[in-house]
């Protein structure tokens, strides 16, 4: 499931929301559905798939069909190559830690 930050999030009252581009660079509002967070990021289960090109800022500026500007893209496999903790093992610490266990 991905996982986005919470800041690339908006809301109205059809519920949350976020800017996903296409090929060329379109915005288009797309709805999501939450089954929870981990620290400041939602995960999704519905309306963004792995591999989406989301905004992360900026969102308040955005004209959904009007092209925008790719400031700076993350580099995946830099990020993969980080000693980081996989986003579930890290979730998984962290309710073990709530529940109080240490294992």
């Amino acid at each position: 499931m991905p996982v986005i930050p919470q800041s690339a999030t908006m809301e109205n009252q059809e519920g949350l929301y976020v800017f996903i581009l296409d090929e060329n660079n379109l915005p288009k509002l797309t709805y999501i559905k939450t089954i929870g967070q981990i620290g400041t990021n939602w995960i999704v289960t519905e309306g963004v798939k792995p591999g989406d090109t989301i905004v992360t800022t900026g969102m308040h500026k955005i004209i959904p069909g009007s092209p925008v500007k790719i400031v700076e893209k993350v580099n995946k496999e830099e990020n993969a190559n980080k000693k980081k903790p996989n986003i579930f093992v890290r979730a998984i610490n962290k309710i073990k830690k709530m529940l109080g266990g240490n294992n």
